[in-house]
């Protein structure tokens, strides 16, 4: 993540980082690659990355470049969400956010969950939110 603060995707947003950021960001990719990263050393796949902390303008090395498209970026994205959803065990959703979700969809279907209590299409004051039923009294 040396590359972050240069990256298009990055420079183009409002208190983008700065070239200083850059360089103090590859000199911490460096004193990881001469301490912790010792053993990559010897990996043919990390090799090349270990020049990265020397060159001037690495969006523009023929080596590196590719590392600066958004292409990169949403490939990087999709590897990360492919190996977290093989890795990780699935997460039951937050009830904050089924709650969110529950107020959402009677806000759409036109019922009133505010504070005059649900409206006549929902007497009972209680809501679905997934395989679970809540009642109106909490949501207040």
């Amino acid at each position: 993540f040396a590359i972050y603060p240069a990256h298009p995707k990055n420079i183009k947003r409002k208190g983008a980082r700065t070239m200083e950021d850059l360089q103090r960001e590859m000199k911490d990719f460096k004193d990881f690659l001469e301490t912790k990263g010792l053993q990559l050393s010897k990996t043919a796949e990390f090799l090349s990355f270990y020049a990265l902390p020397y060159i001037p303008n690495p969006a523009e090395h023929p080596s590196f470049k590719d590392l600066f498209t958004n292409e990169w970026v949403e490939e990087l994205r999709f590897k990360l969400l492919k190996f977290m959803q093989h890795f990780l065990p699935p997460m039951d959703t937050p009830l904050l956010l089924k709650m969110y979700a529950a107020y959402t969809r009677i806000k759409r279907a036109g019922m009133s969950a505010g504070p005059g209590g649900p409206s006549a299409s929902n007497k009972e004051g209680v809501f679905p939110i997934g395989n679970e039923q809540i009642n109106y009294d909490i949501l207040r």
